[in-house]
């Protein structure tokens, strides 16, 4: 494979290369292994994957697909938004209900993933992996004891995917921040955050390629819209001398110079224009070319956006937003298009970072709180409903506000007419028996 074809994330129209290769088990032996890459799918995969070049002649991969506005900026939204979500391992409590276990091994992973990366950074790397190619890949670095000790991310094209002969999954992978030009990992092993899947689960199908003429399409739009403005000229209006009326090449030059001269540029905006010899102006209104270009950039946007799941208003299209309809809007996009995400990464990592018997024990969840927090006023109407109904304690709500507890403030107070525990009185009165209806 060459350079360029590494760097543009080709999709020819190749075969599985089926191999034989030994493979870590408690038996060794030789299996017959097929291998899978978002490079290389398989043949059922490969119209499904976008195995073939766009209609609109335009070549559209991850990289080339982050040209179009709209696409940079929902992957980046959706990925930053994943990213500065707080990540918690979180214990069951006996009574019922969950506690953060800041104490759990797990909880220090997901707070320093690796040497060189941020959590947020490590996050959002894994979300872009999983939104331009289907598939977002970290190997688990394990101690003696078998804890997890590093998240590495592994570049998607990178890897392959290797299904044996007994439904077994192995992953391998070129992992140069380990030293290894090539290393296997077992399914338990690896973080692999999939898109959906046509294939019985094995590779997740990429966005841009299921969707190469939209992206094409806007590429297209845009490509023609920039070649516009570099060749073409862009008159807004002109100058007209009364009929039958000469000008010499002095003449018309000196007055083109001297209209550009006194109301050419923004500090010479709404001057009062005073014309000779009964020359008029005639301003140029947009022609329907332009005006299609327009709608047609406007429209590729929203259909992009369409695709991703990700409000308009998150991307600059405010035709729609309203304040009455702005928090709405914003509850949509994180039921819609952050939870699926976020379930998806969740799931993954209790399945692969968990012991199998801390599982009913523990939970990783991502904290929402941070999106929902609203406005100000908001917030404390929310918090004084919470207090006065002993849902919150006063140091609950300090915290939530990232402010230091106080002395009493653990205390859950409850209405006068009700306690902890109690039940609702019965107010109906007695009847005696023999008032009783028969």
């Amino acid at each position: 494979m060459s350079i360029l074809s590494d760097m543009f994330w080709p999709f020819g129209k190749q075969t599985p290369k089926i191999t034989t290769v030994t493979l870590p088990s408690p038996e060794p032996e030789v299996a017959t292994v097929r291998k899978w890459t978002s490079s290389s799918p398989n043949p059922g995969m490969m119209f499904a994957l976008g195995g073939f070049p766009s209609n609109t002649g335009i070549p559209v991969t991850p990289y080339s697909a982050l040209q179009a506005s709209a696409v940079y900026a929902c992957i980046k939204v959706l990925s930053e938004d994943v990213a500065k979500l707080p990540l918690r391992v979180r214990r069951k409590l006996t009574g019922g209900g969950w506690q953060d276990a800041t104490d759990h091994p797990v909880n220090h992973l997901l707070h320093a993933p690796n040497d060189w990366q941020t959590p947020f950074e490590f996050w959002a790397y894994l979300v872009v992996c999983h939104q331009l190619r289907g598939n977002g890949y970290a190997a688990v670095i394990r101690d003696g004891a078998g804890d997890p000790i590093k998240l590495i991310p592994l570049l998607p094209d990178r890897v392959m995917v290797m299904l044996t002969d007994k439904g077994d999954l192995f992953y391998q992978a070129s992992a140069p921040q380990l030293g290894m030009e090539q290393v296997t990992f077992p399914v338990n092993d690896v973080i692999h955050i999939r898109n959906m899947s046509l294939d019985g689960g094995i590779l997740g199908m990429s966005p841009i390629s299921c969707q190469q003429d939209s992206i094409g399409l806007a590429l297209a739009v845009q490509k023609n819209a920039a070649t516009l403005f570099r060749q073409g000229s862009m008159i807004r209006g002109v100058l007209t001398t009364p009929a039958g009326a000469k000008l010499s090449q002095e003449t018309s030059t000196r007055m083109a110079e001297s209209w550009t001269a006194a109301y050419a540029g923004s500090d010479n905006a709404h001057r009062v224009a005073l014309l000779e010899g009964g020359t008029t102006f005639a301003p140029i209104q947009m022609d329907a070319n332009d005006a299609q270009l327009l709608e047609s950039r406007k429209f590729s946007a929203e259909e992009i956006a369409r695709i991703f799941r990700v409000p308009q208003h998150r991307i600059g299209i405010l035709d729609r937003a309203t304040f009455s309809n702005i928090e709405n809007l914003n509850q949509q996009y994180i039921d819609d298009a952050l939870m699926g995400i976020s379930r998806r990464i969740e799931e993954c990592l209790e399945k692969t970072l968990l012991f199998a018997d801390e599982r009913e024990k523990y939970q990783i969840r991502f904290d929402f709180d941070q999106l929902l927090r609203g406005d100000f006023k908001s917030r404390m109407e929310a918090n004084q409903i919470g207090l006065l109904n002993g849902v919150f304690s006063v140091n609950e709500v300090r915290e939530k506000e990232g402010m230091a507890p106080v002395d009493g403030g653990d205390l859950h107070r409850y209405p006068l007419n009700m306690s902890a525990g109690s039940k609702p009185t019965d107010t109906t009165p007695e009847v005696a028996e023999d008032e009783k209806p028969k």
